[in-house]
C-alpha cells in the first residue's frame, strides 16, 4: 500500500513540477536531462556501484532499457508540453489513467480474467480521459496559448497511450528477461 500512495504522490508531483518549470521560465528539456543524470546518481548510491558495465551491455534486456530509456525521455517531454499547454489535471488524468492499457494486454499476454466490473472501470476510465481533455471556453481561460481542437484531444491521447504502452512494455520486459540472477 505504501507503494501505490508513494506513486500516487510523486506522479502528481512530476505533473505539478512541470507547471512550476513554466512559471519559473526554467527549460523543461534541460530539467529532463538534469533529473536523468540525478537518477543515475542516485541509483549508484542506492545500488552500490555504477549500474552499467561490461556484462550489463549484453544482457539480453540491455536494448530494451534503451528503448524505454527514450520512450521515458519522449514522455516527460509531452507530458511537461500537455501540462503547460493544457493543464496539470488533462495531463494528470491521461497519464494516471493509462493504466488501463497495460490491464488491457494483461488480458490477452497472460490470460487474466475480466468480469463486468473490470470491464466497466475500463469504460469509466476512458470516459474519464475523454470528459477531462474536453476544450474549456475560451473566456474561462485567460492569456491562453492557442492550440486547435484536434491537438487539444490528440496530445492527451498521446499520453495516455504512449504512458501505457510504456507500462505494458516494462511489465512484457520484466516477464521475458529478467530472472533472480540479473535483477540486481
Amino acid at each position: 500500500m505504501i507503494y501505490l500512495i508513494g506513486s500516487i504522490v510523486l506522479t502528481s508531483y512530476l505533473t505539478l513540477s512541470f507547471k512550476m518549470l513554466d512559471r519559473l521560465k526554467i527549460p523543461v528539456l534541460q530539467s529532463i536531462v538534469f533529473n536523468y543524470w540525478t537518477c543515475v546518481a542516485m541509483g549508484s548510491v542506492v545500488n552500490g556501484s555504477f549500474p552499467l558495465g561490461k556484462q550489463t551491455l549484453s544482457e539480453p534486456w540491455f536494448v530494451w532499457a534503451c528503448v524505454m530509456g527514450v520512450i521515458f525521455f519522449s514522455l516527460f517531454n509531452l507530458v511537461a508540453f500537455v501540462t503547460q499547454r493544457i493543464s496539470v489535471a488533462v495531463s494528470s488524468v491521461a497519464n494516471k489513467l493509462s493504466l488501463v492499457i497495460p490491464f488491457v494486454f494483461s488480458l490477452y499476454l497472460y490470460n487474466e480474467q475480466a468480469g463486468w466490473l473490470k470491464v466497466t472501470g475500463i469504460v469509466l476510465a476512458l470516459a474519464a480521459v475523454l470528459l477531462t481533455c474536453w476544450p474549456q471556453r475560451k473566456e474561462d481561460v485567460p492569456n491562453a496559448r492557442p492550440l486547435s481542437i484536434a491537438m487539444v484531444f490528440l496530445l492527451p491521447a498521446l499520453v495516455f497511450v504512449g504512458s501505457g504502452l510504456l507500462d505494458t512494455l516494462i511489465k512484457y520486459v520484466e516477464q521475458s528477461f529478467l530472472n533472480e540472477n540479473n535483477k540486481d
